[in-house]
């Protein structure tokens, strides 16, 4: 009893730290987006708005151009666009020598921006930032149920992947909103239904491969058979809009993803894999094991889910997702919002308890800090802070849920 009141005077002031550090990063954000913005194509630092937006921009050029294939089979003209001043209309000769650079979205994003790519990049990108901020707020709405209060908003703002993901030009606030939309409809009870919404994250195939197979070992059958249909119809559809070279080429640009043989930003990965290349270990066969390693761990987690007869519902969900994260063969620091939905629902559990929290308090503060540390904004660490880490705060935060909650029957399976 004695600990219990010590914890709680402890965790009732402390409890407010990731909001406090969250406000203050928000706002520093804020400032610099201000001072910085432009109303052309690029920063007053002279560089250009967005990141990922520029090439989905280069790529939208292309398929109006009639040379979608060029995408994934000869990356010059590509390379091309990028490298002119943001907005160039026209389609330069190939350069010299060849590259290996390649766009790495499926075709139907190539499309969707041909169309969006008739207007002005700067009008773009403006229209992408608040496309994004709708979807967070969506998101936002759709985690804590209707209730939101300014707490929510700046763990939110600041937390360290959003600014990030903003200013990129990242697709992965909308990836938050299909996370959060699909753990919505798992707390409904509708299964299949958040496995199609899932499948809307068709763009990052190796997750949505991944979680697919977690799903089928966890015993989250309605799910798993949603996000399979809900991707095979997106492959049709591919098919029939782009045809099948565009989709085949697409697919072997993943491959060289997946084998480390394709261009990668290691700088800003916050996976194992990337962590031991910061460590300078890393050849074919040691990034191999480490996936594989990875898929074996995953794999035993969900099966444990299985056994202890763990439901599908939403919170279950993003845990699966945050312990997923570190363990892929690549993902970047801005795919750290897809975390976000555990990271704010175990904050504000944590802020609203009134004792036993603190492991629930350092982990989070690890993960929020680590996560900042990752964008080299304070220290040059790159990433090699953030998959430790990550694992950690996902183990504490496992260790403590399997705790303080009674385990369910086991043979209570959510087929």
């Amino acid at each position: 009893m004695d600990e219990q009141k010590e914890e709680s005077l402890i965790l009732r002031p402390a409890k407010w730290v990731i909001p406090a550090l969250s406000a203050v990063c928000f706002f520093i954000a804020l400032i610099l987006f201000i001072s910085e913005w432009d109303n052309g194509p690029r920063w007053k630092n002279n560089m250009e708005k967005g990141n990922d937006l520029l090439q989905h921009y280069a790529a939208g050029q292309l398929v109006r151009a009639g040379k979608m294939s060029d995408l994934w089979h000869d990356s010059r003209l590509l390379l091309q666009i990028l490298s002119h001043p943001v907005g160039h209309a026209e389609i330069p000769p190939p350069a010299h020598p060849p590259y290996t650079f390649n766009y790495v979205y499926p075709p139907l994003v190539a499309v969707i921006f041909s169309w969006l790519g008739r207007l002005p990049y700067a009008a773009l990108y403006v229209v992408w930032i608040l496309t994004g901020l709708a979807g967070s707020g969506l998101a936002l709405y759709l985690l804590h149920r209707g209730k939101i209060g300014l707490s929510e908003l700046l763990v939110l703002g600041g937390y360290p992947a959003f600014a990030f993901s903003i200013l990129m030009g990242q697709n992965t606030l909308i990836s938050f909103l299909v996370i959060a939309g699909a753990g919505f409809f798992l707390d409904k009870k509708r299964p299949f239904l958040a496995g199609l919404i899932l499948s809307g994250m068709f763009y990052k195939p190796p997750i949505l491969g991944v979680l697919g197979i977690l799903f089928l070992f966890a015993g989250w059958y309605f799910i798993a058979a949603g996000l399979f249909a809900g991707m095979l119809a997106w492959q049709v559809l591919t098919i029939l809009i782009c045809g099948i070279d565009s989709l085949l080429g697409w697919l072997g640009v993943m491959l060289q993803m997946l084998s480390g043989t394709h261009s990668q930003n290691h700088s800003l990965g916050i996976t194992w894999t990337e962590f031991f290349w910061s460590m300078k270990i890393d050849f074919p066969l040691f990034r191999y094991f480490v996936c594989g390693a990875g898929m074996l761990i995953l794999i035993c987690y969900a099966f444990r889910l299985r056994r202890a007869g763990i439901k599908a519902g939403g919170k279950e969900f993003f845990l699966l997702v945050m312990v997923t994260l570190p363990l892929l063969p690549y993902a970047q620091v801005h795919e750290l919002m897809l975390a976000f939905p555990a990271f704010t629902l175990a904050e504000k559990e944590m802020r609203t308890a009134g004792t036993g929290r603190l492991p629930e308090l350092t982990a989070l503060l690890l993960w929020w800090v680590s996560g900042l540390l990752a964008l080299n904004l304070i220290l040059n660490t790159h990433q090699a802070l953030m998959a430790p880490v990550l694992t950690l705060a996902a183990v504490i935060l496992i260790c403590r849920k399997e705790r303080i909650q009674p385990t369910r029957d086991p043979l209570e399976y959510n087929v």
